[in-house]
């Protein structure tokens, strides 16, 4: 946290899952709670980015444990927990988009005449905006920027694994327009943490992100991530960074670098 030293031994943290309804008022919500709702399935995801120097991917403090508590009050351990409730993930990911819709997205007549078909939506140069929602991103991605602007809602909704305080900025590329892709941007401050105890920065003060990441992944329906497409529709680049953003749907433009913290 900004203002906090990274090495203070009192940094244990419990986070809490709820399978009820998120209440309507913010007034009545828990602190570190997560609201699951009632019935649902639900996948909780812990990562370590980039550990200091010297450090397994546990960055050196020990993978978090979960207690399960019961409607009856039971409460169960890690080891209960994972025979009870986890389920093996044998059919793998789903596609994000099912391919017909997807081709048929591809192949609308009524798409942007700019796009061609052989690299729809991919543009070039790509046009490198904010993660709206789905609708904004994947299927306005497609139209003509007035019918896009009329008729995709342009709300924030969190997605792509984000969180309230995760933005992803994302734009489609193709193979098809040549074999090297240059992005050029102003890299945002963020905490240089990295080198640990040796020389690494103990108070975060000065700062626009806590961490920043690229990301390259084919188009929705192979359903696979950090893999380059080896056909011309579309993989994307997706950056995400924590800086916040106005609101409203734009184009963001390269500006000069400077210095990080």
């Amino acid at each position: 946290m900004p203002g906090n030293s990274r090495k203070g031994e009192n940094r244990d943290y419990v986070a809490h899952i709820a399978n009820v309804e998120k209440p309507d008022d913010p007034a009545d919500r828990e602190p570190n709670t997560m609201y699951a709702g009632v019935g649902h399935q639900i996948q909780l995801v812990y990562r370590v980015y980039l550990p200091d120097p010297g450090y397994l991917g546990d960055a050196g403090v020990g993978l978090p444990t979960c207690t399960a508590r019961l409607a009856d009050g039971t409460e169960l351990s890690s080891d209960e927990v994972a025979e009870q409730f986890n389920t093996p993930w044998t059919q793998g990911a789903a596609p994000g988009i099912p391919l017909d819709k997807w081709l048929a997205m591809c192949d609308d007549p009524t798409n942007d005449p700019e796009l061609t078909r052989e690299v729809t939506p991919a543009r070039n140069p790509p046009m490198i905006e904010r993660y709206f929602n789905n609708m904004w991103n994947l299927a306005g991605v497609f139209k003509p920027w007035d019918e896009r602007l009329a008729k995709y809602p342009g709300h924030v909704e969190t997605g792509f694994g984000g969180d309230p305080v995760t933005l992803f900025m994302m734009g489609f590329v193709s193979r098809a327009f040549g074999p090297v892709l240059v992005i050029e941007g102003r890299m945002p401050q963020f905490p240089d943490t990295y080198s640990g105890d040796d020389g690494g920065l103990d108070v975060m003060e000065d700062w626009e992100a806590r961490y920043w990441s690229l990301i390259l992944s084919q188009a929705p329906p192979p359903a696979r991530e950090w893999t380059p497409s080896p056909i011309s529709r579309s993989p994307s680049t997706t950056t995400g960074t924590t800086r916040s953003s106005s609101a409203g749907p734009k184009t963001v433009r390269p500006t000069p670098p400077r210095r990080t913290a």
